[in-house]
């Protein structure tokens, strides 16, 4: 009889106990859309924009930059069924001398569980350049109602001012001091100016040469500006200098591919052979002299301060909403006491976590921290999975 009702009671655990099922989607696409664009916005009115001259103006050094983020929406599930019962079977009560009738009675104790958990993890990773944040920030599109969770205030413009505040107080500046591994970015090229149509080859091919000659004299000139400003640690007139260098060399590149076409013109010429050879000769020297001046400027555009004062920011975000419940129903026999003698019932409960990473550097630190980060993420899901 009492196996039986043990057995019974084993049977109603599996039966009532509710199945595994993936949790459903709290977000649809407008509110992922939604909690996007609220990224998007208060980075682009937080992020201070590069002020000229490139590259000792303020905030130059984040040109380049972009940010990564990771919107990461987690729901865990849970649920439990763990009915108990007493049983109890009354004896005869028996007089004890000195004491008296003492009842008595035998009791059995029984109780079974059964309990499942449904986790859900949906990422969005997405990374946009401070400069297209810049862009946006300009479109008028950031006229967002205020909200709770990801929806409202994630206060970005506080994090990044007080992130760059040891910047601003001149704690940590521009320098040399790359990564293991990387490499200073050079100055920014200058544009060559446009060619000239000229229709007589012989003519074309001495202005090429003539040209060639004045762009790679502006080279050499540039290179004596610029040793002479390095040695004053003058960055900005240094870096002023190197552009003037790279542009004469696109120039004389530029002045090298009209000569060397129109030379070709004369190849079957024999009475202007030895005055094309001269000029093509002279042509040369100048090639030589203007990557010879670039060379030397490389050089000296490393050893000037360049490198960021901060490699990368980062934050991590993080709403965390539990909702549990329970359900105990008891009746009192005199033979008989549950199903919830010894604990709860029945019992769920739903925990809601809605993290946001995001990373701000240069595309190679970017790339570092953001590894860093996501090596992070996934010791934090399996803890809190191993926590449940």
């Amino acid at each position: 009889m009492l196996i039986s009702k043990v057995t019974g009671l084993g049977l109603c655990v599996l039966a009532t106990s509710a199945c595994t099922q993936v949790p459903a989607l709290r977000e649809d696409g407008i509110a992922i859309s939604s909690i996007v664009q609220r990224v998007k916005c208060e980075l682009a009115f937080a992020i201070p924009e590069p002020e000229p001259p490139w590259p000792t103006g303020r905030y130059q050094w984040m040109r380049s930059w972009t940010a990564k983020a990771d919107l990461t929406l987690m729901v865990n599930e849970q649920s439990s069924v763990s009915p108990s019962a007493i049983f109890t079977r009354l004896l005869p009560s028996v007089s004890v001398p000195n004491v008296g009738n003492v009842g008595r009675s035998i009791t059995l104790s029984v109780g079974a569980g059964l309990s499942t958990t449904a986790v859900r993890t949906d990422i969005l990773s997405f990374t946009v350049a401070l400069s297209e944040l810049h862009k946006f920030k300009r479109q008028g599109l950031c006229n967002l109602s205020e909200g709770n969770d990801l929806y409202g205030n994630l206060r970005l413009a506080e994090w990044i001012s007080s992130a760059l505040a040891p910047v601003d107080l001149h704690q940590l500046k521009v320098g040399r001091h790359p990564a293991p591994g990387s490499k200073s970015p050079p100055a920014p090229p200058v544009l060559a100016p446009p060619k000239t149509e000229l229709f007589d080859p012989l003519t074309a091919l001495r202005t090429a040469v003539k040209s060639a000659g004045y762009y790679a004299n502006i080279a050499n000139d540039s290179l004596s500006d610029a040793r002479r400003n390095a040695n004053r640690d003058d960055t900005q007139a240094t870096y002023d200098d190197a552009a003037k260098i790279y542009g004469a060399v696109k120039a004389v590149d530029q002045q090298y591919q009209i000569a060397n076409a129109e030379a070709k013109k004369f190849e079957n010429d024999s009475a202007q052979k030895t005055e094309v050879t001269a000029l093509m000769t002279e042509l040369g020297r100048s090639v030589t002299a203007a990557k010879t001046a670039k060379t030397t400027v490389d050089t000296l555009i490393d050893g000037l301060p360049h490198d960021p004062p901060i490699d990368s920011l980062s934050q991590s975000v993080q709403f965390i909403v539990a909702i549990n419940g329970n359900a105990t129903p008891n009746w009192t026999l005199v033979n008989f006491k549950g199903p919830g003698a010894n604990g709860n019932l029945l019992a769920g409960s739903q925990t809601v976590t809605h993290t946001l990473n995001i990373v701000m550097g240069s595309p190679a630190a970017l790339a570092t921290e953001q590894n860093r980060q996501l090596n992070n993420l996934v010791i934090l899901q399996t803890l809190t999975q191993q926590q449940h």
